[in-house]
């Protein structure tokens, strides 16, 4: 069976149609949704009787750790994290796939679920379904400047977390800021959370990385993503669309 991981309406359509593809092929697909089981009606509106959708859970918010400050801070995200791939293991091994499908594997995306399949050594395959580049995240904190609300940590912790995961600091344009808050990521790292890549979107844990065409290729390469993860196979949702004029 294949696992198809999800967090939007908008994803999943796109998702929906390489899962017609796949049942057309004898594969089993399901989808697993970001939420609890309350939130599962759009999706199964939309997936109709092709899959089941099952709901991915959420963690309850780490307890406050004896330490005040930020190794207090970090502690709590290391424990909240590894409650979280905890939570996304159970209902991974419920499901038993073979393969998890999602749509990026960056840090906008689910990497509880991404750090728990890997470490269920499952393979993943990351199916874009719109272009997301190094750009985008920059525009992102291009925006949070103008309105006063960039991340840069204090001293201590930049330290801290370049001795950790020095990845997740920003070089060039916007040097020295961070995506999420730095106790946030150095949480992350120790609950053995890798993102190898931090700012492509597509620069996440997956084995593969389905290449929607050479200009694709090419301006993933740009944005640090190796040769060897990358497989030119166009998209879904265009080179499959019945009303692409390919």
């Amino acid at each position: 069976m294949i696992l198809f991981g999800c967090g939007n309406v908008a994803s999943l359509r796109l998702q929906l149609i390489l899962a017609r593809h796949l049942r057309e092929k004898g594969h089993t697909v399901a989808f697993l949704i970001w939420g609890d089981e309350d939130s599962l009606s759009p999706y199964r509106k939309e997936v109709g009787s092709l899959a089941e959708c099952y709901a991915l859970g959420t963690p309850p918010p780490a307890k406050a750790a004896p330490q005040n400050g930020n190794e207090g801070r970090i502690l709590q995200f290391r424990d909240y994290h590894r409650t979280a791939i905890e939570l996304a293991k159970a209902q991974i091994q419920k499901l038993n796939p073979s393969a998890v499908l999602v749509s990026e594997d960056g840090v906008s995306a689910n990497l509880h679920f991404m750090q728990a399949a890997k470490e269920l050594s499952l393979r993943i395959i990351d199916v874009p379904y719109g272009y997301g580049f190094r750009e985008d995240l920059e525009a992102d904190l291009a925006d949070k400047e103008r309105q006063g609300n960039l991340i840069r940590p204090s001293v201590y912790l930049e330290e801290t977390l370049r001795n950790s995961a020095p990845q997740w600091i920003k070089t060039r344009a916007f040097a020295g800021a961070t995506i999420f808050r730095a106790e946030y990521a150095i949480g992350a790292w120790a609950a053995w959370i890798d993102v190898p890549n931090p700012w492509s979107i597509h620069g996440g844990l997956a084995d593969v990385l389905c290449v929607e065409s050479q200009q694709a290729m090419v301006r993933y390469e740009a944005d640090g993503i190796p040769p060897s993860k990358m497989r030119l196979s166009g998209s879904p949702y265009c080179d499959h669309s019945p009303f692409c004029p390919a």
